[in-house]
């Protein structure tokens, strides 16, 4: 079954990106004929993911890679949907990317991940679970899963059983969700801090790549804003690195719930954190910073109570690069330390 609407998208796509792609589409199904297939098929993703860190042009495309992934599979497999469940807070998957299935989809789930088996076909699936995956259309599906990740890859079959549809996975298949979801999990983690759950250093910095060729093509404006946490070697001394550990986990989530869609929220390194501010000029980054301040230091953190932070806030200069940016938000960061603390300088 050729799927067309499926494979639009990168199909038509006149990059490297889009030809990587769709050759990737046609090596998986003569994957699932191969003698090696679990080799070939691990190999074709590998490369997929290779691509997504190693083309600058096609930074941006990083972020689509997994919507792609996705629709590849469904036409590969011969499915009806595919769909990515990531875990967040007290068990929940919610859907990070899905194609034929409801992209506001999520479920609770009574066992956590960890105690669960790796992959399940229908019949094993929990009853909870089953019943909120039949209530999605489905008749027969398959769940490989990544506590490590927390995250689920989700295959399934809606339609009725026919001579030429079988509706039981086979080895291959199984073979093809697992590379899969090796795909997602490492993409997810080469750009994720493993702490905080925010975008690393490596992400930051190709964020910053990107709005400086926009800024530099279009001559729109962008800020970047730092953040340090004060004395934050005394939390680690007085209570111990696991309490350091979740002041740091707290703060990330102040800064995410006070920072707009648009903007990143990444973890620079130590308790350094950085947020890069598209079509923001100084004026504005620096109003964002002060409500930053505010926020942090209106917010009570486990064990420590109440703390502070400082802030440095720079804005895009022509002729620009990540180090000027970098050092001149860094410089403003040390210049609110010297004075005092809990401010910011721009």
């Amino acid at each position: 079954m050729d799927d067309p609407q499926a494979l639009d998208f990168y199909r038509h796509q006149s990059d490297d990106l889009g030809a990587r792609l769709l050759q990737a589409h046609h090596e998986l199904r003569a994957a699932r004929r191969d003698a090696y297939r679990q080799r070939a098929i691990a190999r074709i993703i590998q490369r997929l993911y290779l691509l997504a860190g190693r083309e600058p042009a096609n930074r941006q495309a990083d972020e689509r890679l997994g919507e792609h992934l996705v629709a590849l599979l469904v036409e590969s497999l011969q499915i009806d949907c595919a769909a990515v469940l990531t875990q967040g807070s007290a068990g929940t998957l919610k859907v990070a990317h899905a194609l034929g299935l409801d992209a506001n989809f999520q479920l609770t789930l009574a066992t956590p991940l960890s105690e669960l088996p790796l992959n399940m076909t229908t019949q094993q699936v929990p009853p909870a679970v089953s019943e909120r995956l039949r209530a999605q259309g489905l008749r027969q599906w398959l769940w490989t899963a990544s506590p490590r990740s927390g995250m689920v890859l989700l295959i399934g079959l809606r339609r009725d059983q026919s001579p030429q549809v079988s509706l039981c996975f086979e080895d291959e298949d199984l073979a093809i969700a697992e590379a899969a979801l090796c795909f997602f999990e490492a993409t997810k983690l080469s750009v994720t801090d493993h702490l905080t759950d925010l975008v690393n250093r490596t992400r930051l910095q190709q964020v910053l790549e990107e709005n400086l060729m926009r800024s530099q093509r279009y001559g729109t404006p962008f800020s970047v804003i730092m953040v340090d946490m004060d004395h934050f070697k005394r939390v680690n001394d007085e209570h111990g690195h696991q309490v350091g550990d979740e002041v740091l986990v707290c703060l990330a989530q102040v800064l995410v719930r006070n920072t707009r869609a648009v903007d990143v929220v990444g973890r620079w390194g130590g308790e350094e954190f950085l947020i890069v501010a598209p079509n923001t000029d100084l004026a504005r980054a620096a109003n964002l910073a002060e409500k930053l301040r505010t926020a942090i230091a209106n917010s009570e953190l486990p064990t420590v109570g109440f703390k502070t932070a400082s802030l440095g806030v720079a804005s895009y200069h022509q002729g620009d690069d990540c180090e000027t940016m970098i050092g001149r938000s860094d410089a403003a960061l040390y210049k609110a330390k010297r004075h005092g603390r809990n401010q910011v300088w721009y």
